[in-house]
């Protein structure tokens, strides 16, 4: 009887281990296909080194004030998750986003899309952001910010690998614990701008068990599947 309880046990370490690997393994795959690009949206051939913004988030927003109020909110929240201070001006900070008509679309590769965003690089930093937005439901604005600002910060593609904002299978309100570690990686000292791909990967392998500890602060109580 013992010997059975014993090999129960072990079986059950053993699956908890591989599905472990399994978990960090699909995160990984993730971030890599955020950050370098995914032949699935049509963004190209990976890019070879780490692209992000540097520096405080300097932003403007011009809309209805329940847009200006979610975006201050976002920003807020947005720049703790990735270790930056978030700082208001008037109308034409680093990052500006705008709310349009609802109606608006904007053509983005071979689809029309209620949001978007125009990254500028100055090398393999981002030096500019402009985000468009033509929702006013709190749910949608919440989540075009989520997704823009994901952009902004560096993530070139999308993923389905994981629940996320930036998955096109996935219905995601707002950034989920995968997002909020992806984010955290990103930003990280480890990942300056100008980081090869095969560093970068290696390095946030490394920093799976913070990554984790610091979503589990910041997310709410979120899990993903």
């Amino acid at each position: 009887m013992r010997a059975s309880v014993a090999l129960l046990l072990a079986t059950v370490l053993l699956g908890a281990c591989q599905s472990a690997e399994v978990r960090d393994g699909r995160f990984v795959r993730f971030f890599d296909e955020l950050t370098f690009g995914s032949g699935a949206d049509g963004a190209g051939d990976k890019r070879a080194v780490v692209r992000r913004w540097e520096g405080p988030l300097v932003w403007s927003a011009a809309g209805s004030e329940p847009f200006q109020e979610a975006v201050a909110a976002r920003m807020a929240a947005i720049a703790a998750i990735a270790g930056r201070d978030a700082d208001r001006v008037g109308e034409d900070g680093d990052i500006r986003i705008t709310q349009d008509p609802v109606g608006t679309t904007y053509p983005v590769q071979d689809n029309l899309t209620s949001c978007f965003a125009r990254v500028v690089y100055g090398g393999d930093q981002i030096i500019r952001v402009r985000i468009r937005i033509a929702e006013e439901t709190p749910e949608r604005v919440v989540r075009c910010i989520d997704h823009e600002m994901m952009h902004g910060l560096g993530f070139l593609s999308h993923s389905a690998a994981i629940a996320s904002v930036m998955s096109p299978l996935h219905t995601q309100e707002r950034l989920s614990r995968w997002d909020i570690m992806a984010i955290r990686a990103l930003m990280s000292e480890r990942l300056a701008a100008g980081t090869s791909r095969e560093t970068a990967l290696a390095e946030v392998a490394r920093l799976l068990p913070d990554l984790r500890a610091f979503a589990d602060t910041q997310a709410g109580g979120l899990r993903a599947d």
